[in-house]
């Protein structure tokens, strides 16, 4: 488990830094009506927007209904989704339900045409508590911003940083040197998150972080693709890939395409549905990357599909040659699988009516294992086509001949019904 989930904050006394912020979300947690306006949270990446917003629910026992703007970005989808939860009792017990909106403002351009409208419309008919993330408040649309309350985060102090990060260290029986925390909290440039990832990467495997373990110099041979690809599936010290990732002059995105062509050699089905739903998620940062023009974002994707596959792999290897993509094929193939994968993330999240972003990060590896066990019985109940399958099964041959099997299985019923 990655140190950033693992010590999140759970409440908000534990939330480092923005004690301002935090009060005023407390003040107006504990006097909430439907007559308050949601709260807006703004400010940099990393800083405590979404994970005060869990703590906050957390203390006051309520259940979190987490959308994210980039997926349910459409008038129908936020009406359908936020809409249904903000107007219906919570049924876990809990005594509200929070509404949370990530991303917020990306509500902008043609392909979110009535997205803030129909936010605004929920704000006025909901019954429940609403919280909105923004990276950029003052690209919002004018009438979400005088429907919110405005709750500014701002960054960290290095300072602020580092008690934060001996605690992590004290936890996991790391002995740490001052130096070492002090390199890492001033590096962090205000942003505990990637604070607790470069802690994570200089310190996971060792008794004592020294300062030279954070500081990494500067090699004559830069590490190639190939070493670091192979390193991934040998069981290479997380550290030591994070360092290989950052020596290669490959980007993170290619990078993924990579792994992702290394990923179809692992003869294990579980270990390599486990390593596309990292792949997955690190295609998100990547994603956020560059809709944001924040390249800080691109250390937590190469350290979520690099440590994510490798211990999906298990340092078993793999027994074929690293092959680099073919760029001619590579770029038509990812364009239309993640134009499939987009399509059949939507199709099941209208089935299951849960969030996009929920399927993509806890779901799919799930079904993945259980489509390939039955993957006749899923097409027929989730009305899967070939491509769509072989996302699951990632077999192309063998998810053609079961689309087209159940397919003349459907025609012959029909020509018996017809017949009787």
């Amino acid at each position: 488990m990655d140190w950033v989930e693992k010590y999140r904050p759970q409440h908000l006394q534990d939330v480092v830094g923005n004690s301002g912020a935090v009060r005023q979300m407390y003040e107006w947690a504990q006097d909430w009506s439907r007559q308050k306006k949601p709260l807006i949270l703004y400010g940099k990446p990393g800083i405590g927007k979404t994970s005060s917003a869990h703590a906050l629910a957390n203390d006051m026992n309520w259940e979190v209904v987490e959308l994210n703007a980039s997926d349910q970005r459409t008038k129908l989808a936020l009406e359908r989704v936020a809409g249904a939860g903000s107007t219906t009792a919570s049924l876990t017990g809990a005594s509200r339900k929070l509404i949370l909106l990530d991303e917020a403002d990306n509500l902008h351009g043609q392909a979110d045409r009535g997205g803030a409208k129909a936010i605004v419309e929920i704000i006025a008919a909901s019954q429940q508590p609403i919280i909105l993330i923004a990276n950029d408040y003052y690209s919002l649309p004018g009438d979400l911003k005088a429907a919110t309350e405005p709750v500014q985060f701002r960054a960290l102090q290095a300072r602020s940083i580092v008690p934060r990060l001996r605690q992590i260290c004290a936890a996991e029986g790391v002995a740490c040197d001052p130096p070492a925390l002090d390199a890492i909290a001033e590096r962090a440039g205000g942003d505990m998150r990637a604070a607790v990832n470069m802690l994570y990467a200089a310190a996971i495997g060792k008794e004592h972080l020294l300062a030279g373990d954070v500081h990494t110099s500067a090699k004559d041979e830069r590490s190639t693709i190939f070493e670091l690809v192979g390193g991934v599936f040998k069981g290479r010290r997380d550290a030591d890939l994070l360092r290989m990732a950052v020596e290669v002059e490959d980007t993170p995105d290619a990078i993924e395409q990579w792994l992702e062509g290394s990923l179809d050699n692992m003869p294990d089905l579980a270990s390599r549905a486990k390593g596309y739903a990292c792949l997955s998620r690190a295609d998100e940062y990547v994603g956020r990357t560059y809709r944001r023009q924040y390249y800080t974002l691109w250390r937590y994707a190469s350290a979520v599909m690099l440590i994510g596959v490798a211990d999906a792999a298990g340092g078993h290897g793999i027994h074929s040659r690293i092959m680099p993509p073919s760029r001619w094929q590579k770029m038509g193939a990812s364009k239309k699988q993640k134009a499939v994968r987009a399509g059949l993330t939507r199709k099941l999240s209208d089935l299951t009516h849960i969030p996009e972003d929920a399927l993509r990060e806890d779901f799919f590896t799930a079904i993945s294992i259980l489509v390939e066990q039955d993957p006749a019985g899923y097409v027929r109940e989730f009305g899967l086509d070939a491509d769509e399958l072989n996302l699951f099964i990632h077999d192309k041959a063998r998810a053609a001949k079961v689309v087209k099997d159940v397919a003349k299985e459907e025609k012959a019923k029909e020509k018996t019904a017809k017949e009787k």
